[in-house]
């Protein structure tokens, strides 16, 4: 996300305090009208900026930290990736695949990115390991996506 867009972000959360907040007599609240007027701001912000070396790396550590800690029994990518499955994948029925919603959570978990960031960070992972674009990670695009990260199973203990 660039500065800009933070910036934009951050403005139309500012206007959101100052006008949406209630008043101590809680005599006005955030209305339809002014929602409208944000509207556009939050989508105009919506522009992700390649993350640097440095951040993919710390990246990196932290997928790798979450691995060890979530899913210690884990052998090999393969099984790593069906356990990520089994705790990230949330819809009903289950679809054995992570949206971006999911991966976002699983993003939050290992302390990757912001609030504001994270969703760019899904975007960006899914772009890049979606192989049959349908806009989600099945089993073996998340395996596929740790091997070339270079994320692996937890050692053995």
């Amino acid at each position: 996300m660039s500065i800009q867009n933070a910036l934009g972000v951050f403005g139309a959360l500012s206007i959101f305090i100052a006008v949406g907040y209630p008043s101590a007599d809680r005599s006005s609240s955030f209305s339809a009208i002014e929602f409208e007027k944000l509207d556009p701001i939050l989508d105009a912000n919506t522009d992700c900026a390649e993350p640097s070396e440095e951040e993919l790396k710390e990246a990196k550590e932290k997928l790798q930290k979450l691995v060890n800690r979530e899913f210690p029994s884990s052998t090999n990518n393969e099984e790593t990736s069906k356990k990520i499955l089994e705790k990230y994948d949330t819809s009903v029925p289950v679809a054995d695949k992570l949206s971006k919603t999911e991966l976002e959570n699983l993003l939050s978990d290992a302390d990757i990115g912001s609030w504001l960031t994270r969703g760019c960070w899904a975007d960006g992972i899914i772009e890049k390991f979606d192989s049959d674009g349908d806009k989600s990670l099945s089993k073996e695009e998340i395996k596929n996506a740790l091997d070339t990260i270079g994320v692996s199973a937890p050692p053995a203990q």
